[in-house]
């Protein structure tokens, strides 16, 4: 599958398609497509968006 591009799973029966948003590594949207309105859906990030670097001290 190319980068970036939706894809769809199945959770108890309902349909979500699945994007990760370019530049936002670790970043998911969900859209619930079999809810009762097209636009629901939820989002999450694994990440913060910044790079952190661990301290030495």
């Amino acid at each position: 599958m190319p980068a970036n591009e939706p894809w769809r799973m199945t959770v108890d029966g309902e349909e979500f398609e699945v994007r990760q948003p370019d530049g936002k590594p670790g970043s998911y949207d969900f859209t619930w497509a079999t809810g009762p309105d097209p636009h629901y859906g939820s989002g999450f990030s694994t990440h913060p968006s910044d790079t952190v670097q661990q301290s030495t001290t």
